[in-house]
């Protein structure tokens, strides 16, 4: 396995917002989020272009505590994460999928979808081998649903 014993979760940063997905109990074998989404609500990416995710260890099976562990980070480039806009450019709109509102239902609306699948650097990320993969959507003036 990649960590062993560990609750990982992933943190995402982008425009000074925070989001995380839950850490999952003895998950370090093989983390997989399948089903989990991170929205953030950015009126520009020129003015927030980098997205930041990186993958730690929950020290008190929660997530978020001051003395988790760090699993790694992406860094594409090297430039602290990776370049929304330069992800998105030269894409056309094209129909996407959209977060459910409730099971079972599906929602689009037009946007740009693309997913990445990006190795994880630094402090914890091991012999080089984990790579964190997941979708970047798109969706000028949508907004999600309020939980």
């Amino acid at each position: 396995g990649v960590w062993g014993v560990v609750d990982p979760y992933v943190l995402f940063e982008l425009g000074g917002q925070r989001a995380s997905t839950t850490a999952l109990y003895d998950g370090g074998e093989d983390p997989d989020w399948v089903g989990e989404e991170v929205l953030f609500d950015v009126a520009s990416f020129a003015e927030a272009p980098t997205l930041r995710a990186s993958v730690w260890g929950a020290s008190d099976g929660l997530g978020g505590a001051a003395d988790d562990q760090p699993l790694g980070r992406i860094d594409e480039g090297w430039r602290g994460g990776l370049d929304v806009l330069e992800l998105l450019e030269g894409m056309a709109p094209e129909a996407v999928e959209l977060p459910a509102a409730a099971p079972g239902e599906r929602r689009t609306a037009n946007g740009r979808a693309q997913a990445c699948r990006l190795p994880l650097r630094g402090d914890g990320a091991g012999d080089g081998t984990a790579q964190l993969e997941f979708e970047v959507i798109f969706c000028e003036g949508w907004t999600a649903d309020p939980l």
